[in-house]
């Protein structure tokens, strides 16, 4: 794997970015710039929930 930083070869967990998340009882390591898009998607999903709960509560 190749840093998308540093354009050299990945250091993995000796580099600063490098990021563990935890999910399901399993861990993944990856590049905390490769998990950008992943952590934008997951959080304008949780937003969309939010609103549209919110939504829901004052129509009601």
């Amino acid at each position: 794997m190749v840093c998308p930083l540093f354009q050299e070869v990945c250091r993995k967990d000796k580099c600063a970015w490098w990021v563990k998340l935890t999910a399901n009882q399993e861990e993944h390591g990856k590049c905390a710039i490769a998990w950008l898009p992943i952590l934008l998607v997951e959080l304008r999903s949780a937003f969309e929930r939010k609103e549209k709960d919110s939504h829901e509560r004052t129509d009601t």
